[in-house]
């Protein structure tokens, strides 16, 4: 068994933390600021997503595109409308997706009729009808996102809000 203690790396853990921020982000900025934690510890936040924010199918898609789940070409089309906030809600996604000439992804897996939708339509049609668990969806989107940015800034690990660690024993421990 390796002694952990003898680990000798000067490198810094890049901790990518999750939180929807008020009074947990600045516990955890007091926790990981402290000297202790400052010498092991490189700290940065994700944005949480309230449930609320996927009320409407303009929150939705919009967290579904930064979430990586909305193909490309769908949000290319449905971006200019999505941020004229003129627009929220007097939007038909499949006349505008139609309209733009994008095609509909027939080789997705789903029943017939689901494979007669844009991916965009099947999504808003499936989460305005969540109710409660509208919270898991929200939850679910924070989670993809930290994790396209754990990959793309290369973060070594990724922790919701509700974390913490016992001094003077975690980085060492955890390198």
């Amino acid at each position: 068994m390796t002694d952990i203690s003898a680990h000798t790396s000067k490198e810094k853990i890049k901790v990518l933390i999750i939180t929807l921020g008020g009074e947990r982000k600045r516990i955890l900025e007091d926790m990981f600021g402290s000297q202790t934690f400052q010498d092991d510890f490189d700290v940065d936040f994700s944005p949480g997503i309230h449930q609320r924010e996927l009320r409407n199918r303009v929150g939705v898609l919009k967290y579904a595109h930064l979430a990586g789940v909305l193909p490309q070409e769908e949000w290319d089309a449905l971006e200019p409308v999505i941020m004229d906030e003129s627009r929220v809600g007097s939007f038909d996604i499949g006349n505008i997706l139609s309209n733009a000439g994008v095609k509909i992804n027939e080789d997705r897996k789903g029943s017939d009729s689901e494979k007669k939708l844009y991916f965009a339509e099947e999504l808003w049609r499936k989460a305005k009808t969540l109710a409660r668990d509208r919270a898991v969806l929200a939850c679910t989107f924070a989670h993809l996102i930290a994790m396209k940015r754990s990959i793309e800034e290369g973060f070594d690990i990724i922790l919701e809000d509700n974390v913490r660690a016992c001094r003077n024993l975690c980085g060492p421990k955890i390198k």
